[in-house]
């Protein structure tokens, strides 16, 4: 009876056990989902409490943002069309044009960094009103002449003049007008407006393409000259030249004045301590290193839109799918920033930097839209991580007063990247993926020496599976032949070497206050 009492009792408080772990485990997923939504709510009240101060705290800094817009628009538009206006309306091969594309963009270093030391002279708004001056008056020549020339002269000074002037001023003019506490939301919310003005030119292109198809990229130059000639006067009569920053911490708060200036010698010897400060000689170092995977975005300029009209014909929404990525950064990059604000920036930014270099492989073994549009879409999530928080050390590391030598440095490694781009598109394209002319010939003579039978259908059909009958869907499919896994793996090869150099040599890069 006793021993029946005892295994009652070892069953009852073993069931007992059982059921209090159950409840605990119960209550404590509760607790936490509960506290899960709790983050979610308080994370949603940030973002829009952060948006609501940060366009509240000033008028400068909403025009600033306005006429980043206004050249986001402009800047990408002639990007995406400027290699493919070269070659149809001037006869350009591929190679000359991607190295005019090319030396286009090494000019634009060459001047930031020559006239760096007049943009902090100058001033935000003089700045920018010339900067917008010269970008109508390049992109006007662009859309109405036919001398060549003129085209040197609009790419080689007036368009690479107005570019040094843009976007390190319009950096500099956000730094200046935000606080150590809404800093990082405003570099973020900048490069959401750089991305909305990037997702307007898509369709733009787009549609000019579809109704004028003739005189399509003219019609596009002639609207991005209107659209500079607009953020010229909108800057010369709403933008304060008196704007403050202010920085305000639990210490101490302190007023920086833009106008202040330093005298000759003062300005040679900040200089010189700019270009031996170890904080911007390991920025500078990250910066090279970043050059191969934002080279990227350079291909999406200068390669991808000829691809994908030698691949699918020249009615494919190349515009739509490149607004792919403003479109994903848009939406992604204001919630990624606000939820990574308080992780390490070098690790997002390898992290984002190995998705945005494999991107390509996407491609590579799928040359489908969808592939294409894929490539696009994986591309953008890995910049919505790396991009806005390397903007970010990039603005915060300059020094007060020396902001446009500092992004002059700073922003020479992203368009120096487009000469070697430049001419890597070139041979790519004339190596893989042809202009249909300048393979018609050589597919001519093989035809006469080997003839479409039923011998040669199989080297018709690897080209790219149009050859179906008779010598001239043969034809058809040699002169359309594009090989897109050769080509987008030697980007991705390319491109992947800087989150590599990147992850090995972290200890040496990181800011010692983040080892």
């Amino acid at each position: 009876m006793e021993d029946q009492k005892a295994t009652g009792y070892s069953w009852l408080s073993k069931n007992l056990l059982y059921c209090r772990k159950f409840i605990g485990r119960t209550l404590r997923r509760r607790r936490n989902a509960a506290r899960e939504i709790d983050m979610t709510s308080a994370n949603e009240a940030t973002f829009l409490s952060q948006a609501q101060a940060l366009f509240e705290s000033s008028l400068s800094l909403r025009i600033i943002f306005l006429l980043k817009f206004l050249e986001s628009v402009a800047y990408f538009s002639t990007s995406q069309i400027l290699t493919l206006y070269l070659s149809d309306e001037f006869g350009f091969s591929d190679v000359d044009a991607g190295l005019m594309y090319g030396v286009y963009g090494a000019i634009i270093s060459f001047y930031g960094i020559v006239f760096s030391k007049q943009v902090d002279r100058l001033g935000v708004k003089r700045s920018l009103m010339m900067g917008f001056w010269l970008s109508a008056l390049g992109r006007g020549i662009l859309a109405a002449f036919q001398n060549v020339y003129l085209i040197y002269i609009s790419l080689f000074i007036f368009l690479p003049l107005s570019a040094s002037l843009g976007i390190p001023v319009l950096l500099i003019g956000v730094k200046r007008h935000t606080t150590n506490e809404n800093k990082t939301f405003a570099f973020g919310m900048f490069y959401t407006i750089m991305n909305v003005g990037a997702l307007c030119c898509g369709p733009i292109i787009d549609s000019f393409t579809w109704y004028t198809p003739v005189y399509a990229n003219r019609y596009v130059f002639a609207l991005c000259s209107y659209i500079s000639f607009l953020g010229c006067w909108i800057a010369s009569s709403f933008l304060s030249e008196n704007g403050e920053k202010k920085k305000k911490n639990d210490e101490s708060t302190k007023e920086v004045d833009e106008k202040a200036t330093l005298s000759q010698g003062e300005n040679e010897s900040s200089f010189k301590q700019l270009l031996t400060d170890p904080s911007f000689i390991r920025f500078m170092a990250i910066s090279l290193l970043l050059t191969n995977v934002r080279s990227i975005f350079r291909h999406l300029d200068a390669t991808l839109p000829k691809y994908l009209i030698r691949k699918h014909g020249p009615k494919v929404a190349k515009g739509f799918i490149y607004s792919i990525n403003p479109l994903v950064i848009i939406l992604g990059v204001p919630i990624v920033t606000s939820l990574t604000s308080q992780m390490d920036a070098y690790n997002i930014i390898v992290f984002g930097s190995y998705i945005s270099s494999l991107s390509p492989l996407i491609v590579a073994f799928s040359d489908t839209i969808a592939g294409a549009s894929l490539f696009v879409f994986v591309l953008s999530v890995g910049e919505t991580l790396w991009s806005p928080r390397f903007l970010d050390y990039q603005v915060s590391a300059s020094p007060d007063g020396r902001e446009a030598v500092f992004m002059a440095f700073a922003s020479a490694p992203l368009f120096l990247s487009k000469l070697p781009v430049g001419w890597f598109s070139g041979y790519l394209l004339e190596a893989y993926c042809p202009f249909q002319s300048q393979l018609c010939h050589e597919c001519t003579e093989w035809i006469e020496e080997n003839g479409c039978t039923n011998n040669s259908l199989i080297p018709c059909q690897n080209s790219c599976h149009f050859c179906d009958s008779g010598d001239q869907s043969c034809a058809d499919s040699l002169c359309q032949f594009c090989d897109s896994y050769r080509l987008w793996l030697m980007i991705a090869l390319a491109t992947v070497t800087s989150p590599i150099l990147m992850h090995l040599l972290r200890y040496q890069l990181r800011e010692p206050q983040a080892r």
